[in-house]
């Protein structure tokens, strides 16, 4: 099965864009919207990755379900 692997890593982005898992959503739209990008990377205080964001995680209707969810576990 090791055949079977292809190294990425020099198609790879080494330096991505990145925002604090303190962000908020407004500048997380803003930072898709001037950019262009396709993911953004959430990162902690120690700049270790904790989740990533899609364009998809920012629409109205995600927004409105993840409040909802989240609403609920409180």
């Amino acid at each position: 099965d090791r055949e079977c692997f292809i190294d990425i890593r020099p198609y790879c982005n080494t330096a991505p864009h990145t925002v604090q898992e303190t962000t908020s959503v407004t500048r997380a739209y803003e930072t898709f919207r001037t950019l262009g990008l396709r993911m953004l990377l959430v990162v902690n205080r120690y700049n270790q990755c904790v989740g990533t964001i899609t364009r998809d995680d920012l629409t109205a209707e995600a927004l409105a379900q993840d409040m909802i969810t989240k609403g609920k576990n409180l």
